[in-house]
């Protein structure tokens, strides 16, 4: 579809960007990965992890690099997906609802 393969995220890429929002949301410049489009995952294929710059790498083209045209085909790809899209944390009893874009300082408060 529209040039691009997409498959939905490995385990392994759901980890790494944990890990990545986790140490992200301990630095004094946290606010700047909430609002940031993180659904880069679905265009990994057969990635089963990804290191802190290929992360920072792939923010830097999915949000400041694609013009509108290419966004306007990767959402429509997305829509396919977004049933499965639906991500909620529990922390201290609370549920954190969640979608493709994070904001760490409702997450890791």
């Amino acid at each position: 579809m529209s040039g691009y393969k997409y498959s939905l995220p490995a385990i392994g890429i759901e980890n790494s960007l944990t890990n990545f929002l986790i140490d992200k949301s301990n630095k004094p410049d946290a606010h700047i990965y909430s609002g940031i489009f993180y659904d880069f995952m679905y265009f990994l294929l057969d990635k089963n992890s990804l290191t802190f710059t290929e992360i920072e790498n792939l923010i830097q083209i999915f949000n400041y690099d694609l013009d509108k045209s290419e966004i306007k085909k990767i959402k429509k790809i997305l829509n396919i997906f977004l049933p499965l899209q639906k991500y909620s944390l529990i922390k201290d009893g609370k549920v954190i609802e969640m979608d493709s874009k994070i904001d760490l300082e409702k997450i890791w408060k």
